[in-house]
């Protein structure tokens, strides 16, 4: 049996990742950077909460949301062949893991020689998918810019303020608003047969660099989100960005802040843009922004601006994934700030937007 480090063996693992994933778990379709297949280890009827990870800076990772498992791409093996329902796996499941993985790569009828020259080839091959991933994500970012830069401001008027006014928000109550959403009167759909009006939100990072756009299709009145399987989606480099929606009492961006250099204030940060707003609306005295995502919460910059973090918690995230993901992210905001970081609960429905069309 040739010696390979396990490195190596990841390496060409990855390195036909694509390749791998559809072997593994067949019945799936490519979303973006992921490969979405129902999970072959049970009687999935629907995709979305096991995913393979085929591009970008997780490549070769997957994640089942549904049970918390994740893991690298030996673990993939081991959860998909060697019968491991936990991660990590166990030694013995890792050992067989990395057994079934040297067959299916061929390693055993190599010589010394064959498997230097594979890693190399392999090395070869992943640089340069990694330039092109790079220039992919460029070419994200730039659509991304576009697609805010040709919409529609202001949005008063629009079917963006009747969507958001069936959820309770009314824009002209909220003070010191950030112009982070446009109103797109026809957008095409990414991933579905859809073409329709649309609300489009813009991340920023922390220098105040526009990085990706949020986008939510809106049914045709605008009195709700479009009937489509994914009705948010996002585009672009949106790690550690975030969708700046209030200024807080001071009316300053956080860039003019710095530029005053005025006293910081606390920032109450969502999840989601109708949360954000409504946060806005009840509380004028804290700068609002929205993560997008849960995932996302962990990666906020700490910016001069804020001293205080409250940070706005929905009632579904219930799931070990869930709970995991936001207790990362109360941990990371904490960092920032090195203090206790206050987190908020509706007492009503999923979200804090629920508490204020309750009331």
């Amino acid at each position: 049996m040739r010696t390979i480090q396990i490195s190596d063996l990841k390496m060409m693992l990855i390195e036909r990742i694509d390749e791998l994933a559809r072997e593994l778990a067949p019945d799936g379709v490519r979303r973006g950077a992921e490969w979405v297949p129902r999970n072959p280890t049970r009687g999935d009827r629907r995709r979305g909460s096991f995913v393979i990870r085929v591009a970008g800076p997780k490549i070769g990772s997957f994640v089942e949301y549904a049970d918390d498992a994740r893991g690298d791409v030996i673990d993939l093996i081991a959860y998909l062949v060697c019968g491991a329902r936990k991660t990590p796996p166990t030694r013995a499941e890792r050992i067989q893991a990395f057994a079934w993985a040297r067959q299916w790569l061929g390693l055993e009828q190599m010589t010394r020689a064959d498997v230097a020259r594979a890693r190399r080839a392999s090395e070869a091959r992943l640089a340069d998918a990694r330039a092109r991933e790079e220039v992919e994500a460029l070419r994200r970012r730039g659509r991304a810019r576009m697609i805010f830069l040709e919409a529609q401001q202001p949005i008063e008027g629009t079917l963006v303020d009747v969507y958001l006014a069936s959820r309770g928000i009314e824009l002209k109550r909220i003070a010191h608003r950030e112009h982070s959403l446009r109103f797109a009167p026809r957008l095409t759909h990414w991933l579905e047969p859809h073409v329709g009006p649309a609300m489009v939100a813009i991340f920023r990072n922390p220098r105040g660099s526009p990085t990706a756009v949020h986008v939510t299709w809106l049914r045709e009145d605008g009195r709700g989100k479009a009937d489509v399987e994914k009705p948010k989606m996002m585009l672009g480099q949106v790690a550690g960005a975030v969708i700046r929606l209030s200024k807080g009492p001071t009316g300053l961006t956080p860039e003019e802040h710095a530029a005053a250099k005025a006293l910081p204030g606390c920032c109450c940060l969502t999840e989601g843009i109708e949360d954000g707003l409504t946060a806005a609306l009840a509380c004028p005295e804290y700068r609002c922004w929205a993560a997008g995502s849960l995932g996302n919460l962990a990666q906020v910059p700490g910016l001069a601006c804020v001293s205080d973090w409250v940070v706005c918690a929905d009632n579904d995230w219930d799931k070990p994934a869930a709970r995991r993901l936001f207790r990362q992210a109360v941990r990371a905001i904490e960092d920032l700030r090195r203090g206790p970081v206050g987190v908020a609960r509706s007492w009503v429905g999923k979200d804090i937007n629920d508490l204020l069309r309750a009331s």
